[in-house]
């Protein structure tokens, strides 16, 4: 693993041809605030489904600003834009809220039988037994003969 110093930003090669850059930027109080880029894997269309299926389903809420027409005609044309680093964006956030982990089988798994195991825990309804001849009774015998 070999590392370079360029004014501030930092090159490390990971492993053949795939580099984690980190840079500081200097923010307006003297501070700095640390970047990291991830390496992407797939092309741009397959990157960008999850958060497209996310958007039609209703669970992305973007705050109403003067960019959003910018950003929407972006996401909704991005094949045929020049430009369309907000896909990338926005497919990058929404991977790094959902990161791949591994044994995700098997988390489902024992989250599915833990699951099972709380429906199980509830018991079931009591049945009434009425009282034979009482109103409820014959109305009870009516509804299972019909």
């Amino acid at each position: 693993m070999t590392a370079h110093d360029f004014e501030g930003t930092r090159v490390d090669e990971i492993s053949d041809n795939i580099f984690r850059i980190s840079t500081s930027v200097p923010s307006i109080v003297g501070g700095g605030i640390t970047f990291n880029q991830a390496p992407e894997s797939g092309d741009k269309l397959t990157r960008f489904g999850p958060f497209s299926s996310q958007c039609r389903a209703g669970n992305v809420k973007i705050p109403r600003r003067a960019w959003n027409e910018e950003l929407f005609h972006v996401l909704e044309g991005f094949r045929d834009l020049a430009h369309d680093d907000e896909v990338d964006a926005c497919s990058g956030a929404l991977e790094m809220l959902n990161p791949r982990m591994k044994g995700w089988a098997y988390y489902e798994l024992m989250r599915q039988q833990a699951q099972e195991l709380k429906r199980q825990g509830e018991p079931e309804p009591r049945k009434i037994h009425w009282a034979p001849g009482s109103v409820e009774w014959q109305a009870e015998q009516e509804s299972k003969k019909a």
